[in-house]
């Protein structure tokens, strides 16, 4: 490995890669490390992949499990100026000749609003490791639905490339549209992120005691998540006794609820009016209709209510855009009051001002839930159907998913009213 890793730094010449924000590349060995070392122009994230080619030019990645061991300023936010990180071949490649003549590093950065697919938040610690990024899922450590630290003490999220891009909310020729469903265009102002998966008890608990559990967290009414409706509904923060609040604290990450429109956003990935959030066309509008063949690889639904039904997140096929669960399992809380008429929200706005409607004078009385559940039909279960849900009762079916736009936009929220 010494030998190789001597003969792998004297062939780097022509084989790296990087953004014009990146220079001055250097590789070096210490011991079985290779070090990398960089000058960064401005702030940004960056990213690392290493690479193998088998035949003539074609790279491609060796993937995440073998990229544990990247370590310093690569994969997280780095500031403007001379940076290094190293990589382990001898434990990441533990049973393989590391042939330099077929390696690459490869560079990527991202300034303030851009980012790469995926974030990853370790909820254990506010250390400078709690943020990661990577490019795409194969290149997250030791797997995805595989590791069930992504699951429990890690929240994945994903980039919802959403700015600038028009796009219709709600439905028009569904024969069984509900009356506040009304298709209208929107435009978000903003990208930002959406956890892959519902947020489980796992992750819920280790605030305020253990349980390995991956089911996603649930019975648990809107005020004890982010904060009682009276004093802490958007814009006002999240209360810091409730569970968002203590996630918040912990990570010093900006996580909050969804709004409507970034939720159904996010669940229809691209897939319009007549589709599952995986391009499949849906079977069944009907209210009466059980089952769709379709939507029986993307949910768990249509089953009786009864807690032993709830399954562990992340076990159905995903949405075109990676996201699990957005159909069935529980049911989603999103940061809007409910309103019959949402058709003047052309740019997603939250609807909610404070305790109020948007008018600012309405107190609201229902908060909005989306996605439908485990009990739910599949004409319950589409990416336009939106539930009123009382946010001081408790709904063994009702759960939540955490959004942020953090690295896209500063957070305006206010503290709360007194």
């Amino acid at each position: 490995m010494r030998t190789a890793l001597f003969a792998f730094v004297a062939a780097a010449s022509g084989t790296l890669s990087a953004s014009s924000r990146i220079a001055d590349i250097v590789l070096s060995e210490n011991g079985d490390e290779l070090v990398v070392n960089y000058t960064l122009a401005e702030e940004a994230i960056v990213v690392a992949d290493i690479q193998t080619n088998s035949t003539d030019d074609l790279y491609v990645s060796i993937g995440g499990r073998h990229q544990w061991t990247l370590d310093g300023d690569v994969n997280r936010i780095v500031a403007p100026g001379s940076r290094s990180f190293t990589w382990m071949p001898s434990v990441d490649l533990p049973l393989q000749d590391v042939d330099p003549a077929k390696l690459k590093v490869v560079l990527h950065s991202y300034p303030y609003g851009d980012a790469p697919d995926y974030m990853v938040v370790n909820l254990a610690t506010a250390s400078v490791d709690r943020i990661s990024f990577y490019p795409n899922v194969e290149s997250l450590p030791f797997g995805l639905l595989s590791n069930g630290t992504y699951r429990a003490s890690k929240l994945v999220m994903k980039h919802i490339r959403a700015k600038g891009i028009p796009w219709i909310m709600g439905v028009v020729g569904e024969h069984t549209r509900d009356s506040d469903e009304t298709a209208h265009p929107v435009t978000l102002t903003n990208d930002y992120w959406m956890g892959v998966f519902e947020c489980t008890q796992s992750q819920v608990y280790r605030f305020n005691g253990d349980r390995l559990n991956l089911t996603p967290h649930r019975n648990s009414m809107y005020n004890y998540v982010r904060g009682n409706t009276s004093t802490y509904s958007w814009p006002h923060i999240p209360a810091p006794t409730s569970f968002i609040g203590h996630m918040r604290a912990a990570t010093g990450m900006p996580l909050d609820l969804p709004s409507e429109a970034q939720w159904e956003y996010a669940c229809r990935a691209g897939n319009g009016e007549g589709f599952w959030n995986d391009g499949s066309t849906i079977e069944h509008f009907e209210n009466s209709a059980a089952t769709d063949v379709n939507l029986d690889n993307l949910a768990n639904y249509g089953l009786t209510y009864d807690s032993k039904y709830f399954t562990v997140v992340g076990s159905y096929k995903p949405n075109s855009w990676g996201l699990y669960d957005m159909h069935g399992n529980v049911s989603e809380m999103c940061l809007d009051w409910k309103v019959a008429d949402i058709t003047a929200y052309s740019s997603g706005e939250v609807m909610s001002n404070g305790p109020y409607l948007p008018d600012g004078v309405t107190v609201g009385t229902y908060k909005v839930v989306r996605g439908g559940n485990y009990t739910s039909t599949p004409k319950y279960s589409r990416s336009s159907e939106r539930y009123s849900y009382d946010p001081g009762s408790n709904k063994q079916e009702a759960g939540f998913r955490l959004c942020s736009t953090f690295w896209f936009q500063e957070e305006q929220l206010v503290d709360p009213i007194q």
